[in-house]
């Protein structure tokens, strides 16, 4: 359980990473349930960044549900985010560079970058 909970850290790292510089971010837009625009075939993945800096992140693979809440802290266009799973925390870095009301983009400190696209708005 803790491995999966890693890989989903670290999926969640890769997944909130595109290009497309944008001068501002409006950290209102960040509001909403988002998920990737590619992963593993047969997974599902819903981010849901809520008011107030809370996080939520509902994923299924292969048949098992996982349920995670955590923060996140948007500063000009770097966002932060920290999950707790089994008294362990991770924290997770990157760079948004696109975020409009469809589509978030962001690049991880290793230059990935992934595609989000809004599932529901707040």
């Amino acid at each position: 359980m803790l491995r999966c909970g890693i890989s989903l850290i670290a999926l969640l790292a890769a997944l909130i990473s595109t290009s497309a510089m944008q001068d501002k971010i409006d950290g209102k837009l960040l509001l909403g349930k988002w998920e990737p625009e590619t992963k593993p075939q047969g997974a599902k993945l819903v981010i849901e960044f809520a008011k107030e800096g809370k996080l939520t992140v509902d994923a299924e693979f292969g048949g098992q549900k996982i349920n995670m809440d955590g923060s996140y802290k948007l500063e000009g266009d770097q966002l932060t985010i920290t999950m707790k799973q089994q008294g362990k925390e991770e924290t997770t870095k990157m760079k948004v560079t696109k975020l409009n009301d469809k589509e978030m983009v962001t690049k991880d400190d290793k230059d990935k970058m992934e595609t989000l696209k809004r599932v529901a708005s707040k």
